[in-house]
């Protein structure tokens, strides 16, 4: 079952969903999250005190400005914002956030337009809806043993390299 705007608010109350709150990014099902100041590019990691130009064709990492705690009992999807997909950006193609993952979420943005798309920083650039499970998970993310490699992730991360 997905979480109304009522049952995130209840949630948010309960289990602080998404750090910092901010009620104007509640939408019917889902919450807005914003675009932070870190990015990685052809493995180089930089922080910007402006927004990113993002080319034609160009895939960088980025980081949301929210941290968020998933419960045992929720799962959460991070799908792009329908405006951003009407200009051609592509948010998000591993999306799915575990119960129990706690921390910052890595975007995968690209760029499938054939013009530079300008991404202020702080902008609205995905959302994030919620799903309640049948009962909480057994082993949740962070869970020993899991391998949970972006548990606790503050900023943009880059892909786990495999070798532990």
């Amino acid at each position: 079952m997905k979480l109304s705007d009522r049952e995130i608010w209840q949630g948010q109350d309960k289990y602080l969903l998404v750090m910092p709150w901010n009620p104007d990014h509640l939408q019917p099902a889902s919450v807005d999250l914003t675009l932070g100041n870190e990015f990685i590019s052809n493995g180089a990691k930089f922080a910007l005190t402006e927004g990113y130009q993002l080319a034609p064709r160009e895939f960088v990492l980025g980081t949301t400005v929210e941290s968020l705690s998933v419960p045992p009992h929720m799962v959460g999807e991070v799908k792009g914002r329908s405006t951003w997909a009407r200009r051609g950006l592509v948010v998000e193609s591993a999306g799915y956030i575990d119960p129990g993952f706690v921390g910052t979420i890595t975007l995968e943005l690209y760029n499938f337009s054939d013009r530079t798309l300008y991404l202020p920083l702080g902008e609205r650039i995905c959302q994030v809806a919620y799903t309640l499970l049948t009962s909480p998970a057994m082993r949740p993310y962070g869970s020993e043993g899991l391998g949970s490699h972006y548990f606790g992730q503050d900023g943009v991360t880059p892909a786990h390299d495999g070798k532990d």
